[in-house]
């Protein structure tokens, strides 16, 4: 991760902070929206993409110890407070990528209805072409 984005991410929330460096640990939207915490819960895959995987056990853990370390700068939390946080961005994480997981269905089902159109106009135009022959 670049210098500056870290910097970046020091300023934010708490809960900004983990959601964000979750996005740059595991390589972006498209590749978190393809994990999941466990796979028991995962319903269905996204079309056209590779099995969903689960998440690394050591990426997590030191996500978590980075978290943990950044939430250490605030002095007026207790490790209660603390560890409370953790467990509630761990919750958040697992909403964020739910949502990023639907986007990117809706994303695959609206490429595949423009595929649909699109072959629907090739037929339109081929037999339009061959009328003028």
């Amino acid at each position: 991760m670049e210098k500056i984005k870290w910097e970046f991410m020091q300023v934010e929330t708490s809960s900004f902070f983990f959601g964000g460096f979750a996005l740059h640990l595991w390589g972006g939207p498209r590749e978190l929206a393809n994990r999941a915490l466990d796979l028991s819960r995962v319903k269905e895959n996204i079309p056209g993409r590779s099995p969903i995987k689960l998440i690394e056990a050591n990426l997590l853990r030191l996500q978590i110890s980075l978290y943990f370390d950044y939430l250490k700068r605030d002095q007026t939390l207790t490790n209660v407070q603390r560890a409370k946080l953790v467990s509630e961005s761990i919750t958040n994480m697992r909403f964020k990528i739910r949502d990023l997981r639907k986007r990117e269905k809706k994303m695959a089902t609206r490429g595949q209805r423009r595929n649909v159109q699109n072959n629907r106009k090739m037929r339109y135009n081929y037999k339009e072409n061959q009328n003028v022959i």
